[in-house]
């Protein structure tokens, strides 16, 4: 997402067209695919920027002004388990350092070893300067989130009334949700966690390539403890997901398929025999509800 302020300002139809024009979307399976749809927006926007900045004087007002990137980094969760590569994050830093505005890292799904290391943006050895965190952030057992910031944006907010933050009402800093998060480090330290992860991911990322030989499935996908592959035509309306979903849950597994995308997110600790049972049974329902379908497009 992109904070166009003078493009948002126009009528219903302009925006429209400002979407098409600057947020090219990356395509659903872009793992090393080289398109850089959303860093050329991003570049464009910087040149913008830039073109802009010199005629200030004689234009006050008419500059283009950049809220911030936001980006689920590397892995789009809940739009359909979506890779992309970490060199294209690595540009993206890149752009919106040269635009001056802030990466926004939202990694409530991705963060705290979810796609191996702790954070999703180490993949491409870069840091935003928002970082949104939540889920792991307390293991899942009380609701909870931060938001951490670079010194320069924290250091905004110092000095008179007029600077501060006017939110963090109610359950902000909450004692018991702090306490939970202070534990989940110490899980995370004295059981290795993120080590667990790197035991376990190449067992996923195995099991999906397998189901790919399923006829009917296609672009098999896994990274850190998240594996995917499509059953039917992409989308969120596709039913053979949920074909999938009524055949694992008869051998007792739970899954929760994004349309024709059959996934698994299971526990980062999870153990071995259990993590066995799980692939197999998610192979053998796609396998059962598949039978005798033609090819997925």
């Amino acid at each position: 997402m992109y904070g166009l302020k003078e493009d948002w300002e126009q009528p219903t139809e302009d925006r429209e067209q400002v979407l098409d024009d600057y947020v090219g979307a990356v395509p659903r399976w872009c793992s090393g695919c080289g398109d850089h749809s959303v860093l050329g927006a991003v570049q464009r926007l910087a040149r913008d920027e830039q073109r802009d900045a010199g005629r200030e004087s004689a234009a006050p007002g008419q500059r283009l002004e950049i809220a911030g990137v936001v980006v689920e980094p590397i892995l789009q969760g809940a739009a359909g388990m979506r890779l992309w590569a970490p060199e294209l994050l690595a540009r993206l830093r890149a752009a919106t350092r040269a635009a001056d505005t802030f990466l926004i890292a939202d990694e409530v799904f991705t963060g705290y070893g979810r796609t191996g290391p702790m954070w999703a943006c180490d993949h491409a050895d870069i840091a935003p300067d928002l970082l949104c965190l939540a889920k792991g952030f307390s293991g899942g057992v009380l609701p909870f989130a931060a938001t951490l910031a670079t010194p320069r944006i924290f250091d905004g907010f110092r000095g008179g009334l007029g600077r501060a933050l006017m939110h963090g009402h109610t359950f902000c800093g909450h004692p018991l949700g702090a306490a939970i998060a202070r534990e989940v480090l110490a899980i995370y330290r004295d059981e290795d966690v993120l080590g667990q992860v790197r035991g376990s991911a190449p067992i996923i990322a195995a099991a999906f390539e397998r189901m790919a030989a399923i006829s009917g499935t296609s672009h098999p996908r896994a990274l850190g403890m998240v594996g995917a592959i499509e059953v039917g035509p992409a989308g969120y309306y596709g039913d053979v997901g949920w074909r999938v979903f009524e055949a694992a849950r008869r051998r007792g597994v739970y899954l929760r398929p994004i349309g024709n995308t059959v996934y698994v997110v299971p526990p980062l600790n999870i153990d071995r025999s259990d993590l066995d049972t799980l692939l197999a049974a998610v192979h053998e329902s796609v396998a059962e509800s598949l039978a005798g379908e033609p090819p997925s497009a």
